[in-house]
């Protein structure tokens, strides 16, 4: 707590300030000089609303988006082709085609090739998925 030195101050932070001779005292415990000023009585309205959101996003109702999310990826990735036709992905399991439903697991098991049929090593797979902003599980 003594390494963290805030440069403002508000709210309840400080015991005294006097703004003519640009004096401060702050508040002695961390907690206290942490406190960015009163807590916002209105949004405790908003609770509500959170809990009613919080029981919409049911167990099945997060499996159901996922799976459906997995097979719009399945069918998008079984579409790639490389200028000569050959397939892109080579995708393991679940049918890319099956209706999403929630047997349908979101994990996607695949393999890339390039285009003269050698295939891309997953470090390479991992590394450029990563640049581009997407999160993969890699397994050897």
């Amino acid at each position: 707590a003594s390494l963290l030195n805030k440069t403002y101050f508000s709210g309840g932070t400080v015991a005294a300030s006097i703004a003519d001779i640009d004096f401060v005292q702050k508040r002695k415990s961390i907690e206290q000089v942490l406190e960015d000023g009163t807590i916002s009585f209105l949004s405790i309205a908003s609770l509500q609303h959170g809990f009613k959101i919080i029981e919409m996003l049911t167990t099945s109702a997060i499996a159901l988006h996922t799976s459906s999310l997995a097979t719009y990826v399945r069918k998008k990735m079984l579409y790639m082709k490389h200028r000569n036709k050959k397939n892109v992905c080579i995708i393991y399991g679940q049918e890319a085609s099956k209706v999403a439903d929630l047997k349908t697991s979101p994990t996607i098991t695949f393999n890339l090739k390039r285009e003269d049929g050698t295939w891309f090593g997953y470090r390479e797979v991992e590394k450029l998925a990563s640049l581009s902003g997407i999160h993969l599980r890699v397994s050897v």
